[in-house]
């Protein structure tokens, strides 16, 4: 009897506790958000990216500190963070032209993208979009079954049948969204080059040769680790290269937990 009582007490205390932490949350959001408002694009940076540590991970929170590095003059952070921001459900307009006129800024080298199935799959989250899939299926095999009970020509019937195949269409466009949302495996190894004047190198060491420059918002996915060097792929325009890049030039996409991307 004492244990129920003691659980229904943390259940009640953990139950009035999450409103306030959400406020809490909305409102330090506010207070960076004021700060960008006012000018303070350091302090905004800064109260932001405390959010992020202590995991309160959100496409605002991304989206103001790539609006805040990219006033700061950071343009390799900015994309970082625009690109982090793009993950999240639904997709911005406003994040992809940041990105965009990034790009133009400092000629950087990212993987090919299409536009219309970045923006499809981004109106929901990987979760969201099989739950639709499964429960679209699920309604296409129920009224399969309930079809089979009925007598051929009923109204019920094709009704039925008209439902099914409104639920398999639903079904599969559900599952191409599910498909095309980045998941954690595809971009676990993509990285954002951040510092300027970066370069790719045929061995990890800086006087070797060069492979290629990588400005500010590169995009590159890891291969190997090597200390302090790390061996990347390139994104090219006829095919991709390799080289060394250095570790501190680059930050992971997305170094949170693949939970957030569900």
């Amino acid at each position: 009897m004492f244990r129920h009582f003691l659980f229904l007490i943390a259940t009640f205390v953990l139950a009035s506790s999450a409103p306030a932490q959400e406020e809490s949350v909305q409102s330090r959001y506010a207070d960076a958000k004021g700060a960008f408002d006012k000018g303070d694009f350091e302090g905004a940076r800064k109260m932001a990216e405390k959010m992020v540590a202590q995991g309160q991970l959100s496409r605002e929170a991304f989206q103001l500190l790539g609006n805040a590095h990219y006033r700061l003059g950071h343009l390799g952070e900015a994309s970082l963070y625009f690109r982090r921001a793009n993950l999240f459900p639904p997709v911005e307009p406003e994040v992809r032209q940041n990105l965009a006129h990034i790009r133009d800024r400092t000629g950087h080298v990212s993987y090919p993208r299409n536009a219309f199935r970045e923006q499809y799959a981004g109106f929901l989250g990987r979760t969201q979009w099989f739950v639709t899939a499964v429960s679209a299926a699920w309604v296409a095999i129920g009224s399969f079954v309930l079809a089979i009970f009925l007598r051929r020509g009923s109204p019920l019937r094709v009704g039925l049948a008209f439902i099914r195949v409104l639920a398999l269409i639903a079904a599969v466009l559900a599952g191409l969204g599910w498909y095309w949302r980045p998941s954690f495996e595809r971009i676990e190894k993509v990285a954002i080059v951040t510092v300027p004047d970066t370069k790719a190198y045929t061995a990890a060491t800086v006087t070797a040769g060069t492979v290629s420059a990588l400005p500010p918002g590169s995009e590159i996915r890891r291969l190997e680790d090597r200390g302090i060097w790390s061996y990347v792929e390139i994104p090219g325009d006829d095919q991709n290269r390799r080289g060394w890049v250095q570790n501190a030039a680059f930050e992971p996409l997305w170094p949170y937990q693949r939970g957030y991307l569900e």
